[in-house]
């Protein structure tokens, strides 16, 4: 529909396909790289329901007050999804963190002294206690290795864990995400799980778990 408006769309997708190509390119992307071209995108729709009212007027014996209705309603429900999705995420965010619940746990029933790893966007625990060792991805190391360095617990969250799972599938991903993910895997699976917690964070998406692995 785009190409046919006149020389609009053109112009506009010389500037969307390139931009999204070059996204595409990547291996792990972010909703919010879309951002610079949210407002060609809604150009562009709104030229193609521009395009599609006349083509649909100009053949169709439907009263065009009754046509004109159809669009509106369609120019509602559009931005409905996006509009409940924001919705459903404010009233997420304006909850409790998950993590912090995890947080106080910890706090209170992992004994002093105690070694803990804990993964990125993981929750926060006071050094003053427990040796707490903040990581990036747990994944960096074998099981063994923890072990060795008398690691007593590893927490895992939802957040981190579904991004590298979701980045090792990618068939173009690098060996070393592969391996940090088969590493992930491992311990979820040998380790017993000492502790879960489930409920809302700040990111999406919004119900996210915490898990407690204790190393025996």
């Amino acid at each position: 529909m785009a190409i046919q408006l006149k020389g609009k769309g053109w112009l506009l997708l010389s500037v969307l396909l390139p931009y999204s190509a070059i996204i595409g390119l990547f291996t792990v992307r972010f909703l919010h790289w879309l951002m610079p071209i949210v407002p060609i995108i809604a150009l562009l729709a709104a030229l193609s329901l521009e395009w599609a009212y006349q083509k649909i007027s100009q053949n169709t014996t439907i009263n065009k007050y009754y046509l004109k209705a159809i669009f509106l309603l369609v120019i509602i429900l559009i931005p409905g999804a996006s509009i409940r999705t924001v919705m459903v995420l404010n009233y997420y965010g304006g909850q409790p963190d998950v993590r912090n619940a995890a947080s106080e746990w910890m706090q209170a029933n992992l004994p002093t002294g105690s070694r803990v790893v804990i993964d990125s966007w993981g929750p926060y625990m006071d050094a003053a206690y427990h040796d707490v060792i903040y990581v990036y991805y747990v994944g960096d190391k074998d099981l063994q290795v923890y072990r060795d360095e008398n690691v007593n617990y590893i927490v895992i969250n939802s957040i981190n864990l579904s991004r590298i799972i979701s980045a090792s599938s990618d068939p173009r991903a690098a060996e070393t995400i592969k391996v940090r993910a088969s590493r992930i895997q491992q311990l979820m699976q040998e380790l017993p799980l000492e502790h879960k917690f489930t409920g809302p964070a700040l990111y999406n998406p919004p119900i996210v778990d915490v898990l407690i692995y204790k190393l025996q």
